[in-house]
């Protein structure tokens, strides 16, 4: 049977609805997996709402993924750009932090190695507590923790911003060393200091190769291990209030957990925005309403004053 112009019509535009369906559809497949685990060295974990994970190579990362390498241990974290985000052992790290606009990565405490791919690299941010790095057109090695922060140029340039609010953004040059102590200002060197080359990561000193593109048609899932206690997710709650902020509404599942919940309220001082989700405000009690008491009617027969 032969359809009819209007049939014709309304066939196509399903088909088209269908295609447009679809590309939403893989679109938001590529925004939420940002990046993918080149190589693994030790041990490295992956914290998600939904549980912990023991990382391997080939696993697919997504926004907001925090990954924390153990002792003796290195991953090679590589982005959809080609970035590659070394992290050398004990160190913290969260993939495209909600609350920070055009943020690709924040390094909470750790060694952090940025590389380059052949492609200009997409614009925005690498955090951390003390400085944000942009404009990434060269490889730098970065080391952070509450009491310090230091960062080497290898090669090329890139953007530091002293955070938070400092002056306007600087360019750093090959071989020049930026660091400074805490409550300090950042101050620049013409060489890296010598305990900084001395704890340096071993494996940061070499040019490591892109993995991604092997993993690309077989990606490998995490091996799930158990619940995120509070302590394991403790350094990113009680961290500065623009890190710890946004992290309440994906995390707020958590309070389903009763010993999660009794820590979020031992320690509430240090996070004061989830007061409201463990001791809700009481409900303000309704005013009680003056009982109005019915006129007297005369009684019958009395005569009316005159």
């Amino acid at each position: 049977m032969i359809p009819t112009p209007f049939q014709q019509v309304r066939l196509c535009a399903r088909h088209l609805f269908a295609c447009a369906g679809l590309l939403v559809g893989l679109h938001a497949t590529a925004l939420c997996q940002v990046a993918v685990v080149g190589i693994l060295e030790g041990r490295a974990t992956l914290l998600r709402p939904a549980g912990k994970f023991e990382l391997a190579e080939g696993v697919t990362l997504r926004e907001a993924d925090i990954v924390e390498t153990a002792a003796a241990s290195f991953t090679q974290i590589e982005l959809a750009d080609g970035v590659r985000v070394a992290l050398g052992e004990n160190s913290r790290l969260m993939l495209s932090p909600p609350g920070a606009a055009a943020a690709r990565a924040r390094l909470l405490t750790g060694w952090m190695k940025l590389t380059p791919g052949v492609d200009k690299a997409q614009p925005g941010d690498f955090l951390t507590p003390r400085a944000a790095l942009g404009a990434l057109a060269g490889t730098c090695v970065v080391n952070s923790d509450a009491a310090q922060f230091a960062l080497f140029v290898e090669t090329g340039s890139v953007n530091v911003a002293e955070r938070p609010g400092g002056a306007a953004p600087r360019s750093g040059r090959a071989g020049e060393f930026i660091a400074a102590r805490q409550g300090a200002a950042l101050a620049s060197a013409a060489r890296p200091a010598p305990d900084f080359v001395e704890r340096m990561p071993r494996l940061f000193r070499d040019a490591l190769p892109a993995r991604a593109a092997r993993f690309r048609d077989k990606p490998v899932a995490p091996r799930a291990f158990g619940d995120v206690s509070y302590d394991d997710i403790a350094p990113w709650l009680q961290a500065e209030a623009a890190i710890r902020a946004p992290l309440v509404g994906a995390w707020r599942v958590r309070l389903a957990d009763r010993s999660f919940k009794e820590a979020v309220l031992v320690n509430l001082q240090r996070h004061p925005e989830w007061r409201a989700l463990v001791i809700p405000p009481k409900k303000p009690e309704p005013k009680a309403r003056p009982i109005e008491r019915p006129a007297e009617k005369p009684a019958e027969g009395a005569s009316s004053p005159s």
